[in-house]
């Protein structure tokens, strides 16, 4: 089902900017692009319900996404963020979070689509390996693929990736972007990126901030 933005306005943007309005279709990903400190994170964070807006809304049929409450917006909404906000914790665990069990095969299978499976196993620790204190056991580019796998276990309507491959060569960002494709085929995405050209052409882009609004 598409989801829809009417009229939106966000905090800490500046009151000339045009309301946004557009229609985000499942297996379109929406790439947002523009300079650094233009708000597109703003943006984000208003989507995710992080922030409110000040107008408008995100519909899916009647339903205003960001006027629910916090626990039935989440289980509707899968974000990541620009900042990586992993825990001392097992990669299992962390996987896991929020979501009860999940099987060891559904596990490795998440983290083979973002190429860390191999990875964790030479540790010798495969799902037991811990991630330190704030993730310092692994790099950054392995933070954001881990984050992305968690996101690959969820099933929400739409997905907010805030810049998901930050630090990633561009080979690698192909093949992520091949092996997301039929996971995100079936909802809305919006994904802010640096590198618009590393991602496929027929996905609609959105220079930000969009134009002024006409006085």
């Amino acid at each position: 089902m598409p989801l829809v933005l009417r009229g939106l306005r966000c905090q800490r943007q500046p009151e000339d900017l045009a309301p946004l309005d557009l229609v985000l279709q499942p297996g379109l990903p929406l790439v947002i692009h523009g300079p650094s400190g233009c708000g597109k994170s703003t943006l984000m964070d208003t989507l995710a319900g992080e922030l409110a807006p000040l107008a408008g809304g995100l519909w899916r049929g009647t339903q205003n996404l960001l006027a629910l409450d916090d626990a039935t917006r989440m289980a509707q909404v899968a974000y990541l963020a620009q900042s990586d906000l992993l825990l001392d914790v097992s990669v299992r665990a962390f996987l896991c979070l929020g979501l009860g069990p999940i099987p060891d095969a559904r596990l490795h299978a998440v983290l083979r689509q973002v190429g860390l499976d191999a990875v964790l196993e030479q540790t010798g620790d495969g799902l037991d390996y811990r991630l330190g204190t704030r993730g310092s056991r692994v790099s950054g580019g392995q933070a954001r693929r881990l984050q992305l796998a968690a996101l690959l276990l969820r099933d929400p309507p739409l997905v907010l990736l805030d810049e998901p491959f930050r630090g990633l060569e561009p080979a690698l960002v192909q093949r992520l972007v091949a092996q997301c494709r039929p996971w995100l085929a079936h909802r809305c995405c919006v994904l802010v990126t640096h590198a618009p050209q590393a991602l496929p052409a027929h996905w609609p882009r959105l220079a930000w901030p969009p134009s002024r609004a006409q006085g």
